[in-house]
């Protein structure tokens, strides 16, 4: 639980002045940039499929990365991070890296699982579902 303002919020994964952007308005009405939210959840399901561990290190390009014609970046400009570090310093390319161990089947299902692209069923007053599609339709 979180209280701000007088208000309890049942939001476990919220950190204290880790969120995407001061949009001039309480947390719970700023929007958050999708990769951010799911890092944990795909690092969590690389955990539970025993394709990474938290020590596992991969190859993080000194913060600049391009793949299927983007480029991601980051602004630790790391040469390479631990999953743990990925997380820590929320890392874009270290996430990608890691996520590339899952199929986009694997990746899609758990990201529904965790209840993506869905209400949460909360009384928030600006929540969106969001939108979660299914691999054929992802571009690349």
């Amino acid at each position: 639980m979180v209280k701000e303002n007088g208000v309890q919020y049942p939001l476990q994964a919220w950190v204290e002045g880790h969120y995407a952007r001061d949009c001039g308005e309480p947390r719970e009405k700023c929007p958050y940039e999708p990769g951010s939210t799911m890092k944990p959840f795909i690092a969590a399901t690389l955990l539970e499929k025993g394709r990474a561990r938290e020590t596992d290190i991969v190859n993080t390009h000194n913060g600049q990365f391009t793949i299927n014609g983007r480029t991601i970046t980051d602004e630790h400009e790391a040469a390479q991070l631990t999953l743990a570090d990925v997380l820590r310093f929320s890392s874009n390319i270290g996430i990608v890296q890691f996520a590339l161990r899952l199929s986009p089947g694997e990746e899609y299902e758990a990201l529904r699982d965790f209840g993506f692209g869905m209400a949460t069923g909360l009384a928030y007053p600006v929540e969106a579902s969001g939108t979660l599609r299914e691999p054929a339709r992802w571009s690349t």
